[in-house]
């Protein structure tokens, strides 16, 4: 009988920080109605406005979803600039440095439920 043991091995993308990134496809959300981007994020440090995750364009109509910590501190923001309106979630104090942390967040297209239709 022969034992095979298998060990786990995790795969982790690391940036320096450096303006180091990673580029999806630019046209990646355009035909999705809802939309869930989600990872397990971890901080070494806190520098000034590192952002872990980031899609869209300033460009043209400012359409920009992104979470970063906010300034130089541990407080973490999600936020949504769409044709140049801002809309944002703060919460201070919450993030650890060298700790993992899951963040996830959903975008909808604002759709009005319509009765009768299963909604």
């Amino acid at each position: 009988m022969m034992i095979i043991t298998a060990t786990a091995q995790n795969r982790v993308l690391s940036l320096s920080g450096d303006s180091a990134y990673v580029q999806l496809p630019s046209d990646i959300f355009n035909h999705l109605d809802d939309t869930t981007i989600e990872g397990w994020m971890k901080w070494e440090r806190f520098g000034f406005f590192s952002q872990p995750f980031g899609f869209g364009s300033l460009a043209e109509q400012w359409n920009v979803v992104a979470v970063n910590n906010t300034k130089n501190t541990n407080g973490l923001q999600f936020f949504i600039y769409a044709q140049k309106r801002l809309h944002l979630i703060r919460v201070n104090h919450i993030l650890q440095a060298n700790q993992w942390h899951h963040l996830a967040c959903v975008i909808s297209k604002g759709r009005k439920n319509q009765p009768g239709r299963g909604q």
